[in-house]
């Protein structure tokens, strides 16, 4: 799930970069020959820096997604997944918007008379309009939210509190009400004192029996389920 999501978000990046990143103005002279527009083009580096920068972005969201929502699912796995899915979304994003960019550059380029001025396609690196090379080069900036995804996930993990990097153990349950042991209502019973009660080699003193509100001594009263005394 984590890589998926990671390769999702890496194909995202590719259109927002598509949108955002600046074109290389470039001059037709020929049919499949162009010069650049400028003597010290720029655009290349900055398209660089934007597919860079929103991949950092995308790694540390990401990271910080999968932290949150897989948090029973911690570990060296989902962070392996993340790593993954971020190579493979940050390649498959760059590859798909710099094709669409080629695409639609040759469509306009077709139609353009000679001398014209044109936005080449995306590009990584400057390209070699000398022999026509217009295909998109790719550079490091293409693993940046691997990069990024992998560190995030990291530090989160370095700071984690429990060493398991759960929140709580998953086959603990919840302690109910009734679960806890009662506490006791009194202090606990004393056993009989000697000579009180019954036990061998024990004697009680004479009239006294270890009953609870029932003497036998002369007088006394009378047990209720005993028999009855002669009138």
């Amino acid at each position: 799930m984590a890589g998926l999501a990671a390769v999702a978000l890496g194909v995202a990046v590719g259109q927002v970069w598509r949108l955002v990143a600046p074109r290389l103005p470039i001059v037709k002279v020929d049919q499949g020959q162009y010069f650049y527009g400028n003597a010290q083009p720029e655009q290349p580096v900055a398209a660089e820096g934007w597919l860079g920068l929103l991949g950092l972005v995308a790694g540390v969201l990401a990271a910080v997604a999968v932290w949150l929502f897989l948090r029973h699912q911690r570990g060296v796995a989902v962070l392996a997944a993340l790593v993954l899915g971020s190579l493979v979304g940050g390649y498959l994003g760059w590859w798909i918007g710099a094709q669409l960019d080629v695409a639609q550059f040759e469509t306009l380029a077709a139609s353009a008379p000679v001398g014209s001025r044109l936005e080449g396609p995306l590009s990584l690196l400057v390209t070699d309009l000398n022999r026509g090379d217009l295909q998109p080069h790719r550079t490091a900036a293409v693993f940046a939210q691997a990069l990024a995804a992998a560190l995030t996930y990291t530090m989160l993990a370095g700071f984690a509190v429990d060493p398991d990097l759960r929140p709580y153990p998953l086959d603990e349950p919840e302690e109910g009400p009734g679960d806890a042991f009662p506490e006791p209502l009194g202090p606990p019973l004393a056993p009989p004192s000697p000579g009180l009660g019954s036990s061998p080699g024990l004697s009680s003193p004479p009239g006294l029996s270890w009953q609870s509100g029932i003497s036998s001594a002369p007088g006394g009263p009378a047990d209720p389920k005993g028999a009855p005394e002669p009138p």
